[in-house]
């Protein structure tokens, strides 16, 4: 019988937003976690439907990986099967959760059908690393293949359990990344090409299941690929000729992009996301490593994301949105970054809140946030969520910025395609004008009318199509739940 456990759902707390860009707002804050100080919680992932995932101890001292939904509380995963849980966990827009064991196994989880282990690359070892997880069920990451201490990356699915990607060149390490939804892999794998100072070089690849494992190439040095969009273009960062990393981007018609630095820029330490529309966060040292820092990537634009406080400080990012929202933590503070402005997620709660938020760990396209931060003395996690017309805000940039990207397109031809487009963007706009006026039923008739413009049934028929639309669709069907449309 499935135990769950119950979570303690700290009282909703209002978030005044003082900030100009978001004056007059106010988000919603829920604990995730049990009550006791023992206990602690790290939500690491969440997705399009508000379910969160990571881990946390119970008051005995037993840590689990937990999936987490507000109507559901907290569920440990892996109760009643046999398998140990270990430090992995992600889960996709279907709800599935995908993870690893002690014993060095993959499995999927679903509410449905519980536990599914798929497996390892190798028997006698207990390596692995869980790095990427896509809508497919595909997940990635590096595991053990023999005794000697080679790894591989690998590609797992219930369909077609454990799959070794093998190596460039036939070397003994390689390391998958990324996937997209199109089951595009990237990584870094060794070489048999022989660097100066002794080792073999590191490349960027490219994976894909009717081509192998292909080389991207460097900048001069070693290359690292961390993300691959839905979109094919690429990014991770590499070493120049000079021997200072910088970040890349890459596509198949132009190979290979420096993304340039900034004035004050050292050496970049990772570039880790690519939304869709090509947008891109990394991070970077000034010299001597004195100071970690964060950047913000578009159209050729490198932006720095600034730091907390007056003094200059350490600031690390840990997630990005399709819209351009990132999050993350800034001198033991948790933030949130858009528009050119860094706001700390603690100036915004009410002067009395018992929070202190100090890491923000993820972000969907709806806005919610998901992390941890400490509450009367113990580390528990939280998601927060914006009001309405911040949402309905983010559901029309959301819808912008795929179609910029080709992820949203009308379903028609010529201008009968445009006049679709425009007329959904429309009902959205309507029903931001009326959240912002307080006419609810009439924002949740525009709704309506949107939802139905992009549901995949007929009649009516859809007024758009593309591998954004089912998004879209989710951001609209949440929306219209915060509002309590019927």
């Amino acid at each position: 019988m499935e135990r769950y456990f119950k979570c303690f759902l700290f009282t909703l707390i209002a978030i005044s937003i003082s900030t100009l860009a978001f004056a007059n707002h106010t988000y919603k804050i829920i604990g995730i976690g049990e009550a006791c100080h023992n206990c602690w919680t790290e939500p690491t992932d969440i997705n399009a439907f508000s379910e969160v995932v990571g881990i946390t101890q119970a008051e005995n001292g037993h840590q689990y990986l937990f999936h987490w939904a507000e109507e559901q509380g907290l569920i440990d995963i892996m109760l009643g099967s046999p398998y140990e849980a270990g430090y992995d966990v992600k889960i996709n827009d279907n709800g599935q959760v995908a993870g690893t064991t002690l014993d060095g196994e993959v499995f999927i989880w679903t509410k449905q059908s519980g536990v599914i282990n798929l497996g390892k690359l190798f028997e006698p070892t207990d390596f692995i690393n869980l790095l990427d997880f896509n809508n497919m069920g595909q997940a990635v990451g590096q595991a053990a293949i023999n005794l000697s201490g080679d790894e591989h990356g690998f590609i797992s699915s219930i369909e077609n359990g454990m799959t070794d990607l093998g190596t460039l060149y036939d070397s003994p390490r390689s390391e998958a990344h990324g996937i997209n939804k199109l089951g595009q892999v990237v990584g870094h794998s060794d070489t048999n090409i022989m660097a100066p100072y002794g080792v073999v070089y590191q490349h960027a690849f490219l994976w894909t299941a009717d081509e192998g494992m292909i080389d991207l190439g460097t900048l001069g040095g070693d290359s690292f690929a961390r993300d691959i969009n839905d979109i094919g273009q690429v990014v991770g960062h590499s070493k120049t000729e000079s021997g200072i990393m910088h970040g890349f981007l890459w596509t198949e018609d132009d190979g290979m992009i420096d993304l340039g630095v900034l004035p004050e820029m050292w050496s970049i330490s990772d570039v880790s996301k690519i939304t869709n529309s090509g947008k891109v966060i990394g991070r970077w040292y000034t010299e001597n490593r004195e100071q970690l820092r964060s950047f913000f990537w578009e159209n050729g634009e490198m932006v720095d994301l600034g730091t907390l406080g007056s003094q200059p400080h350490n600031t690390s990012t840990t997630a990005l949105n399709e819209i351009g929202q990132v999050v993350g933590n800034s001198n033991g503070h948790a933030f949130m970054w858009q528009n050119d402005q860094i706001i700390d997620l603690n100036d915004l709660l009410p002067s009395d809140s018992e929070w202190e938020l100090q890491s923000a760990r993820d972000i969907n396209n709806f806005g919610q946030i998901i992390g941890y931060g400490n509450l009367y003395g113990v580390r528990h996690g939280f998601i927060i969520t914006p009001p309405a017309i911040v949402i309905i805000e983010n559901t029309v940039d959301f819808f912008d910025q795929s179609v910029e990207a080709g992820t949203i397109v009308g379903d028609g031809q010529g201008n009968s395609a445009n006049g679709r487009l425009n007329a959904l963007r429309n009902m959205l706009e309507m029903a931001g004008d009326l959240i912002n006026i307080g006419d609810i039923e009439g924002a949740c008739g525009q709704l309506h009318a949107a939802l139905r413009k992009c549901d995949g049934d007929s009649p009516p028929p859809d007024f758009v199509t593309g591998s954004a639309v089912s998004e879209l669709y989710n951001m609209i069907v949440k929306l219209m739940e915060e509002l309590g449309c019927e």
